[in-house]
């Protein structure tokens, strides 16, 4: 994914396929035969996901540095390193989802309690 332009279809196949790459970089057999048989799967999720998580603004942001530093990990031979900045940006994503969820709980109940309100005005 690279800075600057938000595009949350194209990013989600590039960001498909950055899953696709980490996983052939494992060279376990059964992972890329798994990965590569839930592939349209896996864009769908990501495509949904990157649509919700760009209504942040610093989402984007903190995305492409986690990507850079999976990428970095592998590159340097570093599982450990891999592992750990894999598992960083698995639990930004779950976390911020939820977050933006509960935002949108809230902001439904606000608006069902402002319609009750002016419901009420309207028929006194």
């Amino acid at each position: 994914i690279q800075r600057g332009v938000r595009e949350p279809q194209h990013d989600a196949v590039v960001d498909a396929n950055f899953h696709l790459a980490i996983a052939d970089a494992s060279h376990n057999v059964a992972l890329i035969h798994v990965m590569r048989g839930l592939f349209d799967l896996l864009l769908g999720n990501i495509s949904r996901s990157l649509e919700r998580l760009y209504t942040r603004e610093s989402s984007y942001a903190v995305i492409h540095a986690q990507h850079q530093a999976i990428l970095k990990g592998v590159l340097d031979r570093d599982p450990d390193a891999a592992r750990q900045a894999a598992h960083v940006h698995l639990s930004f994503v779950e976390s911020t989802l939820r977050e933006l969820g509960e935002e949108d709980v809230r902001q439904e109940r606000s608006q069902r309690r402002l319609h009750g309100l002016l419901d009420l005005e309207a028929n006194t």
